[in-house]
């Protein structure tokens, strides 16, 4: 094996690590800040795994083999995000359907609509 072999080999078992440390992490806390770095280390692991499949295929297959559907799975990406003046919108229109209609006051009898009624 040649040193330059030995180091991606290295690295990649490090990155492997870290990479299930913080999913165990994030399986407890569900921390977004968990979230975003091990996408870093998804991506940082399939980067460096392509280069050791180029020099030493088998010995990409040893450390992937029994992890596969973690260790090379697709990043998630970054979340999706709505537009501000969508998110206004959808916040107003929550508001206006959840107001509670008022039925209207029965008037009293012999009321006059002339807006006095309420000083006598």
């Amino acid at each position: 094996m040649t040193p330059e072999v030995e180091n991606l080999v290295k690295r990649l078992e490090r990155i492997k690590e870290r990479l299930f440390w913080l999913r165990a992490v994030w399986s407890n806390t569900l921390s977004p800040d968990v979230a975003r770095e091990c996408d870093l280390y998804q991506r940082l692991f399939l980067e460096v795994g392509e280069e050791l499949k180029k020099l030493d295929a088998d010995s990409f297959e040893r450390i992937v083999a029994g992890h596969e559907s973690v260790l090379l799975s697709e990043p998630y990406g970054p979340k999706p995000t709505l537009p501000l003046a969508l998110q206004q919108w959808i916040e107003l229109s929550g508001e206006i359907r959840g107001e509670r209609t008022k039925s209207p006051e029965q008037k009293p009898e012999g009321y006059i609509p002339d807006g006095l009624s309420r000083f006598v």
